[in-house]
């Protein structure tokens, strides 16, 4: 559809293309997505699996014809008026070992290339949770995760865990503590919800995949290093993490330098203890008439070189930098998170997020949608 516009090298394997109308940002956008799992698993004579690994791919093409833009201006954060075609892949292969008891180590190895519409600029809630603000012309590499999970059991009953990308097949104490050491993303642990979560398997667009306004810790492509502390009981789960974040905004963390090729030397923590970002959530989990439901309260507290946006004001240089009033500052806020099954393999869901948007960029959302399963593949719709 839009191939005169691709570079010719760039492979694209497009499944199903669909017409969508992005309300907030009022442009006209075509997608065109795929995505492609495979595992392997070996399990020990008592069930648990001692390894498992997975691979997965997903490539998407997403545009825009051309449109009237009053204020677009080759260097500003909007749209080009022309119209753009742009493409994302991604390539994942992820592994994991039991250790000892309780204990699960978990890599992936992930490649990307291609860019965002617009370099990801131009649209509040963007269309492409696959566009990292790091876009690439060829592929680049990256150990995205790299961490330990170890699981305390706190006895009773037990449940069963299936065997998915990060965790190994199972069972485990219903009550327990789990500790996770490592390089991941902090919405790996926290914000979760069941009918939206991943752009790789559902929604694609950034302000559906987790709570807009909380700005977690992590670096360019959405990953850093982190401890993760979770109380699981059977009807609520409290949560508690802290994270590091990069010295800049928007850029790498200082592991980058020895996990992300091409090598990069701008990759670079900030200040230890200094910069990092910490959240908190509580879990509640209930049923209506035998359909499941999640409720969540998120808490987080980030401290980062950020810049302040009444300092820019106030600043006399126009057109107004941002960058000029960096420093070490705070910022806080919460999110709610809401899912409730209304039918087997049919729901709904909400996120509400707030932030004190003093510092750097923040929103707040209100979002609503539905999932449905076929087969042993789900797509949200």
């Amino acid at each position: 559809m839009f191939s005169g516009l691709l570079r010719r090298n760039r492979l694209i394997f497009v499944v199903f293309s669909v017409i969508t109308l992005f309300a907030l940002t009022e442009i006209y956008c075509c997608d065109a997505a795929s995505t492609n799992l495979v595992s392997g698993f070996e399990q020990s004579t008592t069930g648990e699996e001692r390894w498992n690994w997975h691979a997965q791919n997903t490539d998407i093409v997403q545009g825009y014809p051309a449109l009237s833009a009053k204020y677009t201006h080759p260097g500003f954060n909007s749209l080009p008026s022309g119209g753009e075609t742009r493409e994302t892949v991604s390539v994942d292969l992820m592994a994991g070992v039991r250790l000892w008891r309780g204990a699960e180590a978990h890599i992936d190895g992930m490649m990307w290339q291609g860019f965002g519409l617009n370099n990801t600029l131009g649209v509040d809630g963007f269309p492409n949770g696959e566009a990292f603000r790091l876009g690439t012309e060829v592929p680049n590499g990256t150990i995205s995760r790299l961490f330990i999970r170890q699981t305390v059991g706190l006895g009773g009953e037990q449940e069963d865990v299936p065997d998915d990308q990060f965790t190994l097949a199972g069972k485990q104490d219903v009550s327990r503590f789990t500790f996770t050491l490592g390089r991941f993303s902090a919405k790996d642990i926290f914000d979760n919800n069941a009918y939206a979560n991943d752009p790789r398997t559902q929604f694609m667009n950034w302000a559906l995949m987790a709570n807009e306004a909380w700005d977690y810790p992590a670096d360019a492509i959405g990953y850093t290093t982190g401890l993760a502390i979770e109380l699981n009981q059977p009807k609520w789960t409290l949560r508690y993490g802290i994270f590091q974040a990069p010295r800049f905004a928007n850029n790498l963390t200082a592991e980058d330098r020895f996990f992300k090729w091409p090598y990069d030397n701008l990759a670079q923590d900030g200040p230890v203890l200094s910069t990092y970002g910490m959240a908190t959530e509580l879990e509640r989990r209930y049923g209506i008439n035998t359909h499941p439901g999640a409720i969540r309260l998120l808490v987080y507290l980030n401290r980062a070189n950020m810049s302040s946006y009444q300092d820019a004001v106030n600043n006399p240089i126009r057109p107004a930098d941002i960058t000029a009033s960096a420093a070490l500052r705070y910022k806080y806020g919460f999110g709610l998170n809401w899912e409730q099954e209304i039918m087997k393999n049919v729901g709904v869901f909400s996120r509400l997020g707030w932030s004190d948007g003093q510092n750097e960029a923040g929103s707040s959302l209100f979002v609503m949608g539905k999932k449905c399963f076929e087969g042993t593949g789900h797509e949200a719709i």
